[in-house]
């Protein structure tokens, strides 16, 4: 039951309580209105038994006040009429109880009406019903009282204490009431006064006001669900089974002495049936529970292993940018280098080497942005089928003749979003590292395929929601993985190759595209068996923008300038001094500014700017700030960015649509094509 509902019902039970109060205070009223008339059929039920005497009907009229007063928590008047009602309750108990241990009278068993009925005590209540009433008195003075035994209220030890007193009596009267008159304790106790007693005794335990009794009843964990259960067991068994077998011994269908045997036979049989079938529920819970525990645990792991991810992504991500501004300077002035150098020099070659390893640097810092999720990568619809069939091509002799490719896609396969370059990587990645897991040759599969989650998915799939995908399944029968290493799979720098022959970077770049376009990644491997990589990429049924598949198109232009005036925005010194040379060599005329506001300030006193090229993360003023400002100073000005850092941060993310964005390291030609095109 929820918390809600839970505090609903113990909210009710006190009113609840006070109802029963005005049943037992109603009916107590009616007994002693059949003294006061002569009405005997009503004291004593049927003819034979036991009469509840008028002052015991008193004490319940009172005693059934002071619960209705406890119907709300009380307070002032009320409360103290509540303590008065159960103290009178307890005192005429007492005195009773008084009178039957010491053989005197007081006079207050006759002093309203007579009962000449009565051989012995005229009018006195029996010493169990007196033993009620002072069990129900305390009770119900207890009832603004802490707890007392244990973490038993007190209220409730009372009520519980009449209750199982007015149950004796009650089950002596079902089945032999003779034998009830033999126990001096239970002696004239009447039917009616028994069942009194039963509800003053819930009444008392539905107003306690801890609730002890109330959770045992309402609850709904398994415990008590399981409690409840056994406790309808252990209460209707026995009564039921005593009853029957307590007929038939009446009748003369079984000997008296076998009829005791056969109630304990019957009750242990129907109670370990239920005791069994209790338990083999709680198994069964048991068992949900610890595969709960256990999938808790996993996703506990997997957050840990996302947030040890992140605070290394962001690092790497950090560090790329950093790079990506010096190699910007390598690559640049290599470049500018190579123009002023002939065909033949002696150092041509040695700076063609620095460029090619700056270019290769690239690709690092590329990874690690990607590993960050800080590259800029356009995100198009992509067909799948058409991309695979065609990186189908170019893997094949990248993985060599003794490892045999096979490629599978579902005819009706959908679309999914992102980017063509970082999907072949992911492929690319992927199909390298199992070349490398099967050095003497194998079978590599990639498959595609339409697949629905539903709610609950299998245990591989942790954290996975429902939904419609596009399933990739990348499968090689390799070494595999034992479970120390397909733990840290995807951690960066992690890697399980020799020193020199991988970057550690190639798992955990896969994983961060896959996270970028919003897909899952999953691994199963074993040692021996192979390695099997699934990437759900969310299904898009209709596509309007697929990304064609066609190569880049080269396109043959001029690309120097005709003396346009470029203001660079670059707080980097050495990158904007690159930038400024390559510009210079190509025939325009570049103007420094470190940061946005000395970049404002030329704006508003040169009118000969054509264009201006930005930083996008800078101090003092965002790249796209400042952009909005200087076309504020000068309408139609064109302003293009460059960015080797978070693509999707705050500052990016203000980017027009139409705003062209360069990424850092500078590519040259697209420098200057780009700078070309604005300017045309």
């Amino acid at each position: 039951m929820p918390g809600r509902d839970r505090r609903m019902v113990q909210t009710d039970t006190p009113r609840l309580a006070g109802w029963l109060g005005v049943i037992v205070a109603g009916l107590g009223a009616i007994v002693a209105g059949a003294w006061l008339v002569g009405a005997e059929r009503l004291t004593r039920l049927l003819p034979g038994l036991a009469s509840m005497k008028f002052n015991t009907a008193v004490a319940f009229v009172t005693a059934g006040l002071a619960l209705f007063v406890s119907r709300r928590k009380p307070s002032g008047l009320m409360l103290r009429m509540r303590d008065g009602l159960a103290t009178a309750v307890l005192l005429l108990a007492t005195v009773s109880l008084l009178e039957d241990a010491a053989g005197f009278r007081s006079g207050l068993d006759e002093l309203v009406v007579a009962d000449p009925a009565s051989a012995t005590a005229p009018g006195r209540m029996s010493a169990g019903t007196a033993l009620c009433f002072v069990l129900s008195g305390v009770g119900l003075l207890a009832l603004r009282r802490g707890r007392g035994l244990g973490k038993v209220a007190l209220a409730e030890l009372f009520g519980m204490s009449v209750g199982v007193l007015s149950l004796s009596v009650l089950m002596a009267y079902l089945y032999d009431v003779e034998d009830l008159y033999a126990v001096d304790l239970f002696s004239s106790i009447a039917i009616h006064t028994a069942a009194l007693f039963a509800l003053l005794s819930v009444g008392i335990l539905l107003a306690s006001p801890h609730h002890s009794f109330v959770r045992l009843v309402t609850g709904e964990t398994p415990a008590v669900s399981f409690g409840k259960r056994i406790l309808l067991a252990v209460v209707l068994v026995p009564i039921v089974v005593g009853y029957l077998v307590h007929e038939a011994s009446d009748s003369g269908i079984i000997p008296l002495g076998f009829s005791v045997a056969l109630i304990v036979t019957l009750t242990i049989v129907t109670l370990t049936l239920v005791v069994y079938a209790v338990a083999a529920r709680m198994d069964r819970l048991e068992i949900e529970r610890q595969e709960a525990r256990a999938l808790a645990d996993r996703m506990a792991e997997a957050m840990a292993q996302a947030r040890r991810m992140e605070l290394v992504a962001r690092f790497a991500g950090g560090l790329a940018h950093d790079f990506n501004n010096i190699l910007s300077v390598i690559i640049g002035q290599g470049q500018l280098a190579l123009l002023d150098l002939e065909e033949g020099h002696e150092a041509r070659s040695a700076v063609e080497e620095v460029e090619r390893a700056g270019l290769r640097a690239q690709e690092l810092t590329r990874q690690l942005l990607l590993m960050s999720r800080r590259e800029i990568s356009p995100n198009k619809v992509l067909d799948l089928r058409a991309l695979v069939e065609e990186l189908a091509v170019v893997l094949r002799p990248l993985l060599g003749e003794t490892i045999e490719l096979h490629v599978h896609v579902a005819s009706d396969l959908g679309h999914v979003r992102g980017s063509r370059v970082n999907m072949e990587r992911v492929l690319t990645n992927l199909a390298v590292n199992a070349r490398d897991a099967m050095p003497s040759g194998g079978r590599l599969e990639i498959e595609l395929k339409n697949a629905r989650v539903d709610a609950r998915p299998s245990e591989r799939h942790v954290g996975l929601e429902p939904g419609d995908f596009v399933v990739i399944t990348v499968s090689d029968s390799g070494t595999g993985m034992d479970a120390a290493t397909r733990d840290r799979v995807f951690e960066p720098f992690f890697s399980t190759k020799a020193p020199g022959q991988g970057t550690g970077l190639g798992l955990s770049t896969v994983h961060s595209i896959v996270q970028q376009a919003g897909g899952y990644l999953s691994v199963d491997s074993e040692l021996g068996r192979g390695t099997r990589f699934e990437i759900f990429l969310p299904c898009i049924r209709a596509p309007a923008d697929v990304e064609q598949t066609a190569g880049v198109h080269g396109l043959d232009v001029q690309l120097f300038g005709r003396g346009e005036t470029v203001l660079v925005v670059e707080d980097e010194a050495d990158v904007r001094r690159m930038a400024c040379a390559v510009l210079r060599r190509y025939g325009y005329r570049p103007i420094e500014a470190e940061d946005p506001l000395e970049a404002l300030e030329l704006l508003a006193t040169r009118d000969e700017v054509d264009l201006v090229l930005s930083d996008v993360v800078m101090p003092k003023m965002s790249g796209p700030e400042f952009a909005e400002k200087a076309r504020a100073v000068r309408a139609g000005l064109v302003v293009l960015f460059m960015s080797g850092y978070d693509a999707s941060g705050e500052a990016a993310a203000r980017l027009r649509s139409d705003d062209v964005l360069l990424n850092k390291p500078l590519d040259t030609v697209r420098l200057l094509r780009e700078v070309q095109a604005a300017l045309a």
